[in-house]
């Protein structure tokens, strides 16, 4: 039996010949500085071990199903294999113009021209980082590529594959030392039993993500209402505010049914602030290289370094937050803390090198007065005294409200992101009610085309009692296991003889072969 979701060698090879031929620049390796092994295309992070085979790369739809797989045969992960896969998607769904994409290094595809021009212009890719993965990312990353922050995406947590990968692991084992074929076929059952098993629980699913939806509603009421902080708002959003950079929120609003009793004035200026925080994190941060064509006064580069490291302890600061919210915490889970302390690492390497750069500024600036000049040190840079020396330099330039990070308040931070999440209950609650409609339409075709087939052959018949089955059970009338029964094989296979066969006619194992190719 071909298999059905793996991909072939020479499928694979085309899709690394593919990428190598695109033009265009390769993923940024420096847009961030998480520590991820799929970061590296020439990575040999994985040993070299006596199997073929070094591991296996998936990709599934966000209701955890498995859709495409291959084998990765290099060491580490090059990025041809994620390609692939998209690819083949792609390639699956015709008139496909627009697909969203979480993976462990979106934030490094989204802007690599090598993969856009790939894809071409035909198919928008929006690249996001799954939910608890990019809790190791920077902070900046996090703002960008958290699928909470980005339109489009629902509730989609992006965590799908390793739901995937936790329904698999048993078979590590037992598979690791077989031949190629066998491990592809014993993994191939064990990807159509959680295809089967989790497309048969799809209600089950919309009832989850209804219940994920109205504690995000009530938990959003509440810090909203009872809980609100006014100081969570920045100068340049207050009402009285009469400098000339006030932002402004194009058009009219009215706020979406979904949401809860909230002040129509709370919204309103949170609604500024988070569309004002999407635009700042998409503008990189000042450089204060010299130009070779100019001599830069020795202020403003203390300015734009001070600006960069003040941006820096921003992003320092607000997963420092999250780390000890112990509430939050908990609830995220010991991982989720592990790569919250790696992204303040990778932000900490990043501040001292930037206090380095600061503190040769300022003393080439204090030496042109003959003064001598402050020194920054790590351990006591987010004292109260040195702060407020960082943010003096940061402004010395004039800079614009853009170039300091005003969106560092904690309490400003979680109060965007819950309107973020508001946004996406509302886009979460379109999409659920489309999917429901379309797999109830779906099995009712299925349904009524199956059971115009079902007297020409048993493959038809079984089908047809396994479609009516499940559509007993979404519209919660029907047991699971009259569903779940081994593929071709019915529970009771005598009831559904047509009067007058003889049983020994019937070769039961050639007929699971068959009802499986019909899948």
């Amino acid at each position: 039996m071909p298999p059905r979701r793996f991909l072939s060698a020479r499928q694979v090879l085309a899709a690394e010949s593919a990428y190598q031929a695109a033009s265009g620049n390769d993923p940024d390796k420096e847009a961030c500085v998480a520590n991820i092994r799929a970061i590296d295309n020439a990575s040999g992070q994985t040993s070299r071990t006596p199997f073929e085979i070094n591991g296996v790369m998936g990709a599934c739809c966000r209701h955890d199903i498995p859709l495409v797989l291959c084998d990765i045969s290099t060491p580490g992960e090059r990025h041809h294999y994620a390609t692939a896969l998209i690819a083949t998607i792609i390639r699956a769904i015709p008139h496909l113009q627009h697909i969203g994409v979480a993976y462990d290094i979106g934030c490094r595809f989204d802007p690599s021209t090598r993969v856009r021009n790939l894809f071409g212009p035909a198919v928008q890719i929006t690249w996001t980082v799954p939910v608890f993965h990019v809790y190791g990312h920077t902070y900046s990353c996090q703002l960008r590529y958290n699928p909470r922050n980005v339109l489009g995406f629902g509730l989609t947590d992006g965590e799908g594959m390793e739901r995937v990968w936790s329904g698999l692991s048993n078979l590590i084992t037992s598979t690791r030392g077989m031949a190629r074929g066998e491990r592809r076929f014993n993994l191939e059952e064990r990807c159509l039993h959680l295809a089967v098993e989790r497309r048969s629980n799809l209600f089950a699913w919309f009832r989850a993500k209804r219940k994920k939806m109205e504690q995000v509603v009530k938990e959003a009421k509440i810090l909203f209402t009872t809980k609100y902080d006014p100081s969570c708002v920045a100068p340049q959003f207050q009402p009285d505010y009469q400098g000339l950079e006030r932002p402004q929120a194009a058009g009219n609003w009215t706020p979406p049914a979904q949401f809860p009793q909230i002040p129509l004035d709370i919204l309103t200026v949170v609604r500024r602030m988070a569309i004002e925080r999407r635009r700042v994190v998409q503008i990189p941060t000042s450089s204060a290289a010299p130009s070779s064509d100019r001599v830069i006064p020795t202020i403003t580069v203390v300015s734009l370094v001070s600006q960069s490291l003040l941006r820096i302890m921003a992003e320092i600061k607000l997963p420092r937050a999250l780390v000890f919210d112990r509430p939050a915490t908990t609830y995220r889970g010991t991982k989720t803390t592990v790569r919250l302390q790696t992204c303040l690492k990778n932000e900490t390497a990043n501040a001292r090198k930037l206090i380095v750069r600061l503190n040769s500024a300022l003393f080439s600036h204090f030496s042109a007065f003959a003064q001598v000049a402050p020194v920054l040190q790590w351990a006591t840079l987010f004292e109260d005294e040195h702060v407020k020396l960082v943010e003096h330099w940061a402004r010395a330039n004039n800079p614009s409200l853009d170039a300091l990070p005003w969106w560092a308040n904690p309490s400003m931070a979680k109060a965007i992101d819950t309107f973020e999440e508001l946004l996406r209950v509302v886009e979460e609650d379109e999409r659920l009610e489309l999917e429901r409609s379309y797999a109830l339409a779906w099995i009712e075709d299925r349904v009524h085309r199956l059971g115009e087939l079902r007297n020409i052959h048993s493959v038809y018949r079984d089908e047809y009692v396994r479609a009516s089955a499940l559509k007993e059970y979404w519209h919660g009338s029907g047991q699971a296991s009259e569903y779940l029964f081994p593929s071709g094989v019915p529970i009771d296979h005598a009831p559904a003889l047509e009067d007058g066969m003889p049983e020994a006619d019937i070769d039961f194992d050639l007929e699971a072969q068959l009802a499986r190719l019909a899948v």
